[in-house]
């Protein structure tokens, strides 16, 4: 759990430094406040990963899977420790130029949905029904990636609301 709540507070924060750095570089306008872009983006990141849980735990109870739900947690969380120190590092970098660490953000976030293949890669079922793991893996990697885009749609939308009136100019 410790992992996917450094993982959602670490990426929006990477961008915020990457900004302010950007700012004092570029002398861009604006003010750019810590609730609008790490706070909120990190209760959307918290969100995806509760929808991603969600649906990973579905996919396990249809699969008949014997699982616990913090086994699955703890599973999820200790997958997810690559991308997290991708994205530590992309923060670290963060400080020194605000234009290289998009490249570890974006590996950071490749690492999202390749965590998800690795869940189901190891799944026994008990009987012989079920669903199978590669269509739960799939349906999963589509679910996800509809949360991922509904979610970064609508906080786009909302800074490009708030950058054309002028609030952050």
């Amino acid at each position: 759990l410790l992992v996917i709540l450094i993982y959602a507070f670490f990426f929006p924060l990477m961008f915020y430094v990457g900004l302010l750095r950007m700012k004092e570089e570029i002398l861009l306008p604006g003010d750019f406040t810590f609730l609008q872009y790490v706070m909120k983006p990190f209760f959307l990141f918290l969100l995806f990963f509760a929808v991603n849980y969600g649906v990973i735990y579905f996919f396990y109870t249809v699969g008949k899977v014997k699982m616990d739900g913090f086994t699955l947690l703890a599973r999820y969380g200790s997958i997810l420790t690559l991308p997290t120190l991708l994205l530590l590092i992309a923060f670290l970098s963060s400080f020194i130029t605000p234009f290289f660490p998009e490249f570890f953000g974006f590996l950071a976030s490749m690492g999202l949905f390749t965590v998800l293949s690795f869940l189901y890669l190891p799944l026994k079922r008990e009987t012989g029904k079920g669903i199978d793991p590669f269509y739960a893996m799939l349906i999963t990697q589509g679910v996800s990636l509809l949360v991922f885009i509904l979610l970064l749609g609508s906080y786009l939308n909302e800074m490009g609301t708030l950058f054309y009136s002028g609030n952050l100019l």
